[in-house]
């Protein structure tokens, strides 16, 4: 921890300067025994200030995956270790050594326990951060600051959390989509899709949503039960999609991840099963969130070393 005088405890410093010299040069005893209690409640702040933030308990976890430019709350957990009540403590993000985020906060955020709280131990605070890049990266200092009991000293730490973010590119609209035609006896897809030998394989029975293709109905299940359900297949499906790497080779590259992230979020929102293809990875077709999470995973770290 760092601990410095203020801007007010500067001119305090000086108003006891000035006193001094004033009691020095007049011989009064008064201004001079002033001074000297002006000095020590300079000094005393000081030991408050450090105790204010001394033994506070700081914890962060890894906050939700998110995207490019999107402001979300962190939540940072403080907790004491002692029945000591902390005060004005305030909270920021330091960005100025990390280019990956943006802090775009323009009121301070403060944390504290009353005096008389003693049973509540640890608080939630919620702090935004927005993010300039793609990618995998740690998550920028907290700067911890408090000016407490009189604001005349300034004492400050940064902190080094171990948490981490991940970054999903901004989805941007390219208006691409290709549709990739396959019949329910084909044993195999084009080569820009997902290689050959890939045949239809009956998963599951869900419900049937406005919109599912009639093909896929299980009529026989509707018959018994009156209940309309859809087939669910792994693999290549009747009527599925391709999310392709290659649908774009004149763009560059973080254009052409953002282009690919609008397509899988698309067609997820639209509950519309999609492969994906990018040069070193392929994923056969599904719609699950958990397919989503993996195609973004992997626009998110696709050639970024951070």
């Amino acid at each position: 921890m760092f601990i410095f005088p203020s801007l007010l405890g500067g001119c305090y410093l000086v108003l006891i300067v000035l006193l001094w010299l004033l009691g020095t040069n007049y011989d009064n005893n008064l201004i001079l025994g002033l001074s000297y209690l002006f000095i020590s409640v300079f000094l005393i702040s000081i030991f408050h200030s450090f105790l204010n933030l001394q033994s506070l308990k700081v914890s962060v976890r890894d906050p939700a995956p998110f995207i490019v430019g999107e402001n979300v709350a962190i939540q940072v957990q403080f907790k004491k270790a002692h029945k000591r009540a902390h005060q004005n403590i305030k909270i920021r993000w330091n960005t100025s050594k990390q280019p990956y985020f943006s802090n775009n906060d323009t009121k301070d955020t403060y944390v504290q326990w009353d005096e008389k709280a003693d049973t509540v131990q640890a608080k939630s605070v919620s702090i935004n951060l927005s993010a300039l890049y793609r990618g995998k990266f740690q998550l920028p200092r907290l700067a911890i600051s408090s000016t407490y009991p009189f604001g005349l000293i300034r004492c400050w730490c940064e902190l080094n959390l171990d948490a981490w973010a991940l970054v999903y590119p901004a989805p941007i609209n390219a208006d691409v989509l290709k549709e990739l035609q396959v019949e329910s006896n084909e044993q195999d897809v084009s080569e820009n899709s997902l290689g050959q030998g890939q045949s239809l394989e009956f998963q599951d029975l869900q419900r049937y949503e406005t919109g599912a293709p009639l093909s896929k109905i299980a009529w026989k299940q509707y018959a018994r039960t009156g209940t309309l359900m859809v087939k669910n297949f792994e693999g290549s499906t009747a009527n599925s999609w391709v999310v392709s790497w290659y649908d774009y080779p004149n763009v560059e590259l973080e254009r052409k991840l953002q282009y690919l992230c609008y397509q899988a979020l698309s067609l997820y929102n639209q509950q519309q099963a999609f492969a994906f293809i990018l040069p070193n990875l392929k994923l056969q077709t599904h719609h699950s969130k958990q397919h989503l999470h993996k195609v973004l995973h992997a626009l998110a770290l696709y050639q970024n070393d951070s």
